[in-house]
């Protein structure tokens, strides 16, 4: 290699070490005016982004579970009950046990508007034996938080299955020309379907149990008065009406039961 020849591998190389300096004090004398240029929007987007991995706050309850079950609104209770139903001047008594329905609304602080629905199986050896039903509207008064008083009247009703009891007229059923009416219920009907009257008074004690739901145990008092029908199997020959026998049932009974509600 002639000297000319390595004169000109120097100037290259110190051209291209001349260059990077070049370049890198170009870069580092830029940095601060980028940095002056972006300003804080770039620390407040960095805050922002530090904000949305932090875990969310649940708000707080805007009020307590006893005022929310005070308020006006809609009302749903579901549960059950057991008892006693027993007859008056003769009628049949029976064990009862069954569900209980209750549907409404809360009106004010004072009152309630229910409607009551029972629905029980009835059964005592010699005694009733099939379902007994009652509908009520029950004007509910609330002493406090806890307590609450109800009256109620509709109806009730009962249907009976088999013969449950000994038949007290058996020669009805060949003997009988038109449906007949016992002014006694003491020698009751072996088998009673029949509807009449039905009342209630209701004791509840509830205890709150969140916003949404609350447990009730009540205790009540029914009282009821059906027209009992047994047909005898025969008709009128010109109408074709069947024929029955009649007796009218006196009852009051009490049952005990829990309920859980639903605003």
């Amino acid at each position: 290699m002639t000297a000319v020849h390595r004169f000109a591998v120097i100037a290259v190389v110190a051209w291209v070490a001349a260059s990077g300096e070049a370049l890198a004090q170009t870069a580092a004398d830029r940095a601060p005016i980028a940095e002056a240029l972006d300003g804080p929007g770039d620390a407040t987007a960095a805050a922002a982004d530090r904000d949305d991995v932090l875990p969310f706050k649940l708000s707080l309850p805007t009020e307590d579970d006893v005022a929310a079950w005070r308020g006006a609104g809609f009302r749903l209770e579901l549960g059950m009950a057991y008892g006693r139903l027993a007859g008056l001047f003769g009628a049949p008594s029976g064990q009862v046990l069954g569900a209980t329905v209750r549907v409404g609304a809360r009106v004010d602080p004072w009152w309630s508007l229910l409607g009551s629905f029972q629905y029980q199986q009835v059964a005592d050896p010699g005694g009733l034996f099939g379902l007994r039903y009652s509908g009520t509207l029950d004007p509910t008064l609330h002493l406090g938080d806890h307590l609450q008083i109800a009256f109620g009247v509709g109806f009730a009703g009962l249907v009976e299955v088999g013969n449950p009891r000994p038949d007290p007229n058996p020669s009805d059923f060949t003997n009988l020309a038109d449906s007949y009416t016992y002014l006694s219920a003491r020698t009751p009907l072996p088998q009673c379907t029949g509807i009449g009257i039905g009342g209630l008074l209701r004791a509840g004690w509830q205890q709150i149990l969140g916003p949404m739901s609350a447990l009730t145990a009540f205790v009540e008092l029914d009282g009821q008065h059906l027209a009992c029908e047994q047909r005898i199997g025969r008709v009128d020959p010109d109408t074709a009406r069947p024929f029955f026998r009649r007796q009218y049932w006196y009852s009051a009974g009490g049952v005990a039961g829990l309920n859980i509600g639903w605003r």
